[in-house]
């Protein structure tokens, strides 16, 4: 693998790609390893014939809607230099727990800003991962912040005095607001999967559920997956061989989807 200068803590997997290969954008949690989102990769999207770009949205981006549409923007015009709109590679895209806010700014960008929507035309698939149309609160992002290191007593306290802090500075109903409206105003309508359990103890599973209930209402073909038994961001540990036999199912479909209609594209341009 390899690292992208402009975005610390990324992997790029080495290699030649064949001429058809399809590519995939991993964005982490809050607070991820770098080597444990790698293991998507190499366990499900490299086996694949994936080119894998895995990323992880900087923590502080989170917090500021400009950073992180600064950050979404970078993203793109780097995709764009290495031609990954090319519709010759269908281009997937997943999203684990908190990183749908950096999504929510991703596929804003492509359906309406012109410089980027030629990704529409080879989107492929996009995958959730114990994500869904979240409330973006203080409450939320303590939670989030914390929740993998519950004994740091140090850890609790400081996050805690900041997003006093935070909550006085912001106001999240209009960022929670702006965030729903991206969401559900994509033009991103490929097939998708959401996989996310009953008892996450991060993210309420309301949230997932509607998620899943707005791409329906887009017309998006969607498999969901509920766990009565799970963990956030756990699943492909705790469910291995069904989670792996679900993405591979949906990738290997999603796949034929978006090389069905574009070889309908294709013809019907050939006969105009």
């Amino acid at each position: 693998t390899m690292t992208i200068d402009a975005f610390p803590n990324s992997k790029l997997s080495e290699g030649e790609e064949g001429k058809n290969n399809p590519r995939v954008i991993l964005l982490g949690w809050v607070g991820c390893n770098p080597s444990h989102l790698w293991k998507y990769a190499s366990d499900i999207w490299i086996p694949n014939g994936f080119k894998v770009l895995a990323v992880k949205v900087p923590d502080t981006n989170h917090f500021f809607t400009s950073w992180m549409r600064d950050w979404a923007v970078t993203l793109l015009d780097w995709l764009k230099s290495m031609e990954w709109d090319d519709p010759n590679h269908p281009l997937f895209i997943q999203v684990f727990s908190g990183s749908s806010v950096a999504y929510s700014q991703i596929v804003d960008l492509i359906s309406h800003d012109p410089k980027y929507q030629s990704f529409l035309k080879n989107f492929a698939g996009q995958a959730f991962d114990s994500t869904g149309l979240n409330e973006l609160s203080a409450r939320n992002a303590f939670v989030s912040l914390v929740a993998g290191r519950p004994d740091d007593k140090l850890l609790y306290w400081g996050v805690k005095a900041v997003m006093a802090i935070y909550s006085q500075m912001v106001d999240s109903k209009v960022m929670n607001a702006e965030f729903i409206k991206r969401m559900t105003e994509s033009r991103v309508n490929c097939p998708s999967i959401s996989l996310f359990c009953t008892d996450d103890k991060i993210l309420s599973v309301e949230y997932s559920r509607k998620w899943v209930e707005i791409l329906k209402e887009r017309g998006v073909d969607v498999t969901d997956k509920e766990w009565e038994k799970s963990a956030h961001v756990q699943h492909a540990k705790i469910h291995k061989q069904e989670y792996q036999s679900l993405m591979n199912e949906f990738i290997t479909n999603s796949i034929q989807n978006y090389n069905t209609k574009r070889k309908k594209l294709m013809s019907s341009s050939l006969n105009i």
